[in-house]
């Protein structure tokens, strides 16, 4: 089994759709596929599938810019309990996950089948390395791509007004700390550059730990053909999988989390009464539109 959580924001008058995928993690319990004789595993497949299904027009028509944000730290579980007891479970070092997930990205924006994008430009950054040769060598990656190493802000522009915050996502954490410790408002004062200095030397990247963010902003192009009927009747046909009420999904992760997954025959077992227990009857009223009230506006 191998699950992603992610986060859509949905910004209408902009045009834009932020995805925020807060967590990726396996049972240690999954299949390989093999594709012209390359193994490729499931969870590389169910990520490239979720960005691809995001970059189609029939299934994301009003969206003009799309943008993925990821925090890459690793962790020994994150979604399925005392997976991290599997022994065939293979949790990536720090550094590790960091070249699995540009390999990642850079693969599932290349293969994309969308046919309209007309712009992808692609981040990274490691906190604490300032130079892009310090993050090459760390992660042992020197080819030379289109990924650009910094971020998609500018270092003069004050933080508060360009750096989204998400759920469990390491800025975010930094920017309530200044603002819950700042009497004066100065936090409203640092700008980008000022930002990633501090946020290098405490938290998640204090001491030996090591993790870093990655972001791919993708401007596409639009058919002008496409009416407002059509747009929402693609929505309705094309939003996928289950729609509930946030309190039924809140209550159906409880119980998830509630599950244990740490060896195949426990995994199998989970799996069954998730399936059983877990049942959720799918939402029949009209597709409302998807909004979404940010503590911080996604602006890139």
């Amino acid at each position: 089994m191998t699950s992603i959580e992610a986060h859509e924001y949905y910004m209408i008058e902009e045009e834009t759709l932020n995805i925020y995928i807060s967590k990726v993690d396996t049972t240690g319990c999954i299949i390989s596929t093999t594709v012209k004789d390359k193994k490729i595993s499931a969870t590389k497949q169910l990520i490239s599938s979720y960005i691809n299904y995001h970059l189609e027009e029939k299934t994301q028509p009003r969206n003009k810019y799309i943008n993925v944000h990821i925090f890459a730290r690793s962790q020994p579980q994150y979604l399925f309990t005392k997976s991290s007891n599997n022994l065939k479970k293979h949790i990536l070092d720090d550094t590790g996950l960091l070249k699995w997930w540009k390999k990642v990205l850079g693969q599932a924006f290349t293969t994309s089948t969308s046919n309209n994008l007309q712009n992808v430009r692609k981040w990274y950054y490691i906190p604490g390395y300032a130079s892009e040769s310090k993050a090459r060598s760390l992660i042992k990656n020197n080819n030379d791509d289109d990924w650009i190493y910094g971020y998609p802000y500018n270092n003069e522009s004050k933080v508060d007004d360009v750096i989204p915050k998400f759920d469990d996502d390491a800025k975010a954490r930094w920017l309530d700390h200044l603002n819950d410790n700042d009497d004066n408002d100065e936090s409203d004062k640092i700008n980008v550059k000022e930002f990633w200095e501090i946020i290098s030397i405490g938290g998640e990247f204090s001491g030996e730990k090591i993790a870093g963010f990655f972001w791919v902003n993708v401007e596409r192009s639009k058919s002008e053909d496409l009416y407002e009927a059509v747009v929402l009747e693609n929505l309705k046909k094309n939003v996928g999988g289950i729609m509930v009420e946030e309190e039924e999904f809140i209550r159906t992760l409880q119980k998830f989390f509630e599950l244990e997954f740490c060896n195949e025959e426990i995994t199998l077992k989970s799996k069954s009464i998730e399936m059983i227990e877990m049942e959720i009857k799918p939402n029949d009223d009209t597709v409302q539109e998807e909004t979404t009230n940010n503590k911080r506006k996604p602006n890139l």
